[in-house]
């Protein structure tokens, strides 16, 4: 079971999928705020969307990330499938960005193309922001009503690499996690990289981790406040803890 707060970001454990990644998990959203709960069961539990899915069983491919809305709305990353999914608090579920097909397209979010997106994180007044792993790159969609559009927020999409910088001049090497504290800065575990990145709202990236302090950083999470990082470190099976992050 996993419990995911209003504003925080979760990215699914090596243990809730059995076998070979093929989920046969119990997710749980609760809002603190709303008291919304979403049950689901190899997504047998959700609505049929009927754009997609010709019958009303549903069953996600590889779910690696959850981000949940102050309004209650799931949204839900399947990197097998390249796709966004999201779920209202009455469990209708309908794609919500990205055509099955991989690569790489800003605009309308049903026209734009992710590479197995992973983390996800919902910032209030801002939208949400998708480390598209395999295009090295974050992703941000604007929601809104008639407003909706996937932009590249930070990261070269294509080119794989390591270095700070602002906007596209910055480069990862697939970005696996991402986290935000309550001043808009997001946190991203650059997994090739073997590092944990700060992404100021402005778009500027900073590394805040030591050189090769991690092996292979997957999960992400942030005080509110920014003061303390906690990273998930997959093949050291343990939570590092990056305290006064400057």
């Amino acid at each position: 079971m996993v419990e995911v707060k209003v504003g925080r970001t979760i990215n699914l454990p090596v243990s809730l999928y059995a076998g070979d990644n093929v989920p046969r998990a119990v997710l749980r959203a609760s809002s603190g705020l709303l008291g919304v709960t979403y049950v689901a069961f190899d997504g047998s539990w959700l609505q049929r969307d009927s754009l997609a899915w010709p019958s009303s069983s549903f069953t996600f491919a590889e779910p690696a990330g959850l981000a949940a809305t102050e309004a209650g709305l799931l949204y839900v990353a399947d990197a097998q499938r390249h796709r966004l999914y999201r779920v209202e608090a009455s469990g209708v579920l309908s794609t919500f960005a990205g055509t099955e097909q991989q690569g790489h397209a800003d605009g309308l979010p049903g026209r734009a193309m992710f590479s197995a997106p992973h983390g996800l994180v919902w910032v209030p007044n801002r939208g949400l922001y998708v480390a598209d792993r395999d295009n090295h790159c974050l992703r941000l969609i604007k929601t809104g009503a008639g407003s909706e559009e996937v932009s590249t927020f930070v990261g070269s999409p294509g080119t794989s690499g390591s270095q700070d910088g602002k906007g596209r001049a910055a480069l990862f090497d697939k970005p696996h996690g991402v986290a935000a504290d309550t001043a808009g800065n997001l946190y991203v575990t650059d997994t090739n990289n073997k590092r944990v990145c700060r992404v100021t709202p402005d778009g500027t990236v900073t590394t805040i981790s030591k050189v090769d302090q991690f092996e292979v950083p997957v999960g992400i999470a942030v005080e509110p406040d920014g003061s303390k990082v906690y990273v998930a470190d997959r093949n050291t099976h343990c939570i590092h803890v990056l305290t006064r992050v400057p």
